[in-house]
């Protein structure tokens, strides 16, 4: 299963916010995650639950927006990310990066409202980097020891960041 086959779709019931992730969360969708999240905290949504029963795996960049998103709810009353359907995989990859505790996990469930498809956002490569700098960023933040596993990867995105005059 390619990225393509990667579907995010979500609910909105109020401050409520529900996703479901299928197929592998990567690099290639983190963007679209990391724009629909950011565009529903901003509406004032705060409670948001991640349904990752149909995930088969998460890459750093996606773990990091998710991180980013727990980090900037956390700042919120009653702000959090739940995640639901976790698998023992999927919770390893996670807790190998040290940031399990910034969720709540709960059994995955269904909306009352209906789901629709997070569609693909367009973005330049600045973007894209950009977008993977700041996940790598969130995960060094969180956890120290994730800035030996990272700061190479930071690194490298910073450098096309700036290659690409997107500034750092």
């Amino acid at each position: 299963m390619g990225d393509t086959d990667t579907r995010i779709l979500v609910a909105v019931e109020g401050d409520q916010v529900w996703f479901q992730i299928t197929g592998r969360a990567t690099f290639t969708r983190a963007n679209d995650f990391r724009v629909a999240t950011e565009t529903l905290a901003n509406r004032g949504c705060h409670r948001f639950t991640v349904d990752l029963s149909g995930c088969v795996s998460l890459d750093s960049t996606f773990i990091g927006v998710l991180a980013g998103l727990a980090r900037r709810l956390r700042r919120v009353p009653e702000g959090r990310v739940a995640l639901g359907g976790l698998s023992e995989r999927l919770a390893h990859q996670i807790g190998s990066l040290g940031i399990l505790p910034m969720f709540s996990q709960v059994a995955p469930g269904e909306p009352s409202g209906p789901l629709q498809t997070v569609a693909p956002v367009k973005a330049d490569s600045a973007t894209m980097a950009r977008v993977a700098l700041e996940a790598h960023q969130n995960l060094m933040a969180e956890n120290p020891e994730n800035v030996a596993r990272f700061q190479d990867v930071a690194d490298m995105f910073a450098a096309e960041l700036k290659q690409l005059g997107g500034g750092t």
